[in-house]
């Protein structure tokens, strides 16, 4: 008895139970939260590379009409 007795709590034992739906929930709403916050930090920075490059550009543009201005 014993010989099936200690496989049987083994088992027992090594099998978890699976995580309830609420837990499930809770890690999948981590997990989208930070891929969330990630995209925004990510878009934070393209938004203010694309004002830097605007006003580069802005700037090259007035420098080329002052010399085409200069020019004439």
């Amino acid at each position: 008895m014993r010989l099936v007795l200690a496989p049987t709590l083994l088992l027992l034992a090594a099998c978890q139970q699976e995580p309830s739906f609420d837990e499930r929930y809770e890690a999948a709403q981590k997990k989208v939260g930070t891929t969330a916050a990630g995209i925004e930090a990510d878009m934070r920075k393209a938004d203010q590379q694309a004002v830097a490059d605007r006003r580069q550009l802005e700037a090259a543009d007035a420098a080329r009409q002052q010399q085409a201005s200069g020019d004439n």
